[in-house]
């Protein structure tokens, strides 16, 4: 991964995006190790949700991924000087859903959650890249806040290489 992110910031990279939660604990070193912003997919979007309130709750589909998010967001939580409390939210069916019903049945599947966990959260958090094509619908439909890591990291590293438009 080191020469992955070697390579990149090499050959003209203004900012380096890893998009998987295995990769977090490289960000910390790669940062050191480059001129140019290394990005855990991860650290902007459990940033966001320290922010959004004292009751996150966090769905996933795989054990390990709860367990990850979990890890990062008491991390960013730490670091903003705030107190958490997880709602944690199991959907092991997604991936099933998502090749049986499609993006349909994704959104279907995640609303339902969403709903049902809205009224005791201050914000939801889809820990999952599978999860991102829902955010939007979601967005539309819950009353709380629907963070997604992809979208999160891209509006962060955009603000990252051009500060000056304060996109």
């Amino acid at each position: 991964m080191t020469d992955l992110i070697y390579y990149s910031a090499d050959h003209g990279a203004d900012a380096v995006g890893l998009a998987c939660s295995v990769y977090a604990p490289v960000v910390k070193s790669a940062r050191e190790l480059v001129p140019v912003p290394v990005v855990s997919y991860y650290g902007p979007v459990m940033a966001e949700a320290a922010r959004r309130g004292r009751r996150i709750a966090i769905i996933a589909s795989l054990p390990a991924t709860m367990r990850d998010a979990e890890y990062y967001l008491h991390e960013a939580a730490q670091e903003a000087r705030v107190e958490v409390e997880l709602v944690r939210c199991m959907v092991e069916e997604l991936f099933q859903v998502i090749r049986t019903k499609g993006e349909q049945g994704l959104r279907d599947l995640l609303a339902k959650e969403v709903t049902r966990l809205a009224s005791g959260v201050d914000a939801v958090l889809l820990a999952q890249f599978s999860m991102a094509p829902a955010v939007a619908y979601l967005q539309s439909v819950s009353p709380v806040p629907v963070l997604s890591a992809p979208h999160s990291s891209a509006i962060h590293l955009k603000k990252l290489v051009s500060p000056q438009t304060g996109a």
